[in-house]
């Protein structure tokens, strides 16, 4: 290893070092035993004990939650975005508990999050503004209060995969290769698979990078199709979970989250939030929720466009030009945070109204956090741009202020209240089939479900006519297995709610099903004699087409990097044997 390679490795290691004590102390808010008391504190315990039995049941998609709903089935998963809890799932998998499994996607949110805002705003700063960048990431107050106070473990994993995706779309403006495509759809597809809102964002970010990055790129053509590959990847990739949740929301209750409490009109921001404390109170464990953006970030971009406007007045001194990546950070900076701000007020109203799939966001403030990668990205330019005009320890001393200062101004925010004990029951499946446990306003309940309450007359899950008995019955989640002995054909009612994809077959024979009137139950047809009948959940063809997709592109794309790295290993040492000989013979 050469000098210079040792130097640069000392120099990775001391930034990942810095970096990991940068979030230590939310890492050790989150660690302490007990889970995190939040808005939805109880929400994602229940889901993932959910998630554990599906997988316990071979049901590896986890798309139907058999004990929601008083037992009687929920397609959670089948439109939720599912990383949060299969991350999780791993560490059940190795023997930890749901509470602690569900740390998991947490602490790599973290790491991720800001190893990746370090290495967004490193493509056109010095290690100091990369570092402020970081911090002012870290501790945004919208994303410690998301992790301590909402609860949102999806929306805090999705915004930390944001800067990755958008550090990966930029790098193709200057190296048009594989492994930068294959960046892109990875960090874009973990976006979309953690949270349904922000991954659309991530999209629509995304596209924005794009338009950024052919804009400053010497090779326009060329970069233009790279991210336009990159994007294709991304929503292939990823299809094999929102192509058919956008097909099977015909058969929910989805209209549920836009009316009533969930309209977006009652939530924008007022634009006077963003510099304080915000007006919303919060729904519960005392903890309010607001929405400034935070001084150390507004601190940081005001400093920006001070040395800016400084610089063109001839106060300090510059090069005529700043480089081409600095120009697209601070393009794609102005952009994500007035973007992410405007959506976030009532100014934006049209915009919601132009496009139906928005009002979805519910909650407009959700955008916040689009607007806190902006604001980092421009608070780190701006300790950049400070750093070249006060040269030396001093521009690393200012730096370490702004650091400082954004850790200090959000100290409240981590870890506002104690981790706490779950009440006793929430982690057990049986006691989850005593409650009703949807979702926010059982918005994925099938539409056949018009009256919500506890199933009645099932014995052991099944309801019979007379002179029809149940020999046996056995449930997994997605899953029935039946002995039935009839006189005569006879329908048969399970406490499953009625979804499209179920199939009940006997001797290979489809049977007749359907769903109750009002309660939705899923009911059958069995012939007359005894019979074995099988009653599962398959997927309909979107979803199998979807997962054939998805999985091509990812099998396209393993083999486009190995052939890269092969191909790229081999005409490197065929360049290194030909200088070898040339001055051997010289």
């Amino acid at each position: 290893m050469t000098e210079a390679a040792r130097v640069s490795r000392r120099r990775r290691l001391a930034a990942a070092a810095t970096l990991g004590m940068l979030v230590l102390p939310i890492l050790v808010a989150v660690l302490r035993p007990g889970w995190i008391q939040s808005h939805e504190g109880l929400s994602y315990p229940i889901r993932q004990v959910e998630l554990w039995r599906c997988w316990q049941d071979g049901l590896y998609s986890a798309r139907w939650f058999p004990d929601l709903c008083h037992g009687q089935g929920y397609p959670f998963l089948s439109f939720y975005a599912p990383l949060v809890f299969y991350l999780a799932g791993l560490g059940q998998l190795l023997g930890l508990s749901a509470v602690a499994s569900l740390k998991i996607p947490i602490v790599l949110g973290l790491l991720a999050g800001v190893a990746g805002m370090y290495r967004l705003t490193r493509l056109g700063t010095s290690r100091a503004g990369a570092l402020v960048a970081a911090a002012l990431f870290t501790f945004a107050p919208y994303r410690l209060r998301d992790l301590f106070i909402r609860g949102d473990l999806a929306e805090l994993l999705a915004q930390s995969f944001l800067p990755w995706a958008l550090w990966a779309l930029l790098r193709l403006g200057q190296r048009r290769d594989v492994r930068h495509v294959a960046a892109v759809m990875i960090a874009g597809t973990l976006a979309i698979l953690s949270h349904n809102i922000l991954g659309m964002f991530t999209g629509l970010c995304l596209a924005l990078a794009a338009v950024v990055a052919v804009l400053s790129s010497r090779e326009r053509v060329a970069t233009a199709i790279a991210c336009g590959v990159a994007g294709i990847g991304t929503l292939a990739g990823s299809a094999f979970f929102w192509a058919p949740a956008l097909h099977e929301k015909q058969f929910v209750q989805i209209d549920q989250l836009t009316t009533g409490h969930y309209e977006l009109s009652r939530w924008f921001v007022p634009p006077l939030a963003f510099f304080g404390r915000g007006e919303f109170p919060g729904i519960s464990q005392e903890l309010p929720m607001t929405f400034e953006l935070g001084w150390a970030q507004w601190l940081g971009i005001l400093l920006l466009v001070a040395l800016a406007i400084g610089t063109r007045a001839g106060r300090f001194t510059s090069p005529e030009s700043p480089p081409p990546a600095r120009r697209a950070l601070v393009v794609l900076g102005l952009a994500l945070l007035a973007g992410g701000l405007f959506l976030t007020t009532r100014a934006a109203a049209p915009v919601y109204a132009a496009f139906p799939l928005l009002t979805f966001v519910q909650f407009p403030w959700r955008l916040l956090a689009v607007a806190t990668v902006g604001a980092a990205l421009l608070g780190g330019l701006g300790a950049d741009r400070l750093a070249d005009v006060v040269a030396g320890r001093r521009g690393w001393a200012l730096a370490a202020g702004l650091v400082l200062a954004s850790t200090a101004l959000a100290w409240p925010l981590v870890g506002p209240k104690p981790n706490g004990v779950l009440p006793a029951g929430v982690l057990e499946p049986t006691s989850l089939q005593a409650t009703r446990n949807t979702t926010t306003a059982g918005e994925y309940l099938p539409r056949e479900v018009t009256r919500i309450g506890r199933p009645r007359s099932f014995e052991n899950g099944v309801r019979v006519e007379e002179n029809t008995r149940v020999l046996a019955a056995s449930r997994r989640a997605g899953r029935w297995s039946l002995r039935i002995e009839s006189e005569a054909p006879a329908r048969v009612t399970l406490v499953d709610l009625y979804y499209p994809g179920w199939v009940a077959t006997a001797n290979g024979r489809l049977l007749e099903l359907g769903a109750t009137d009002g309660t939705g139950n899923l009911w059958f047809e069995a012939p007359a004699g005894t019979t074995d009948v099988e009653v599962r959940l398959e997927p309909l063809p979107v979803r199998r087409g979807a997962r054939i997709l998805s999985g091509i592109t990812w099998i396209a794309l393993l083999l486009a990097v190995l052939g890269a790295r092969i191909f790229g290993a081999r005409s490197s040492g065929g360049r290194r044997r030909v200088v070898g000989r040339s001055t051997s013979t010289t």
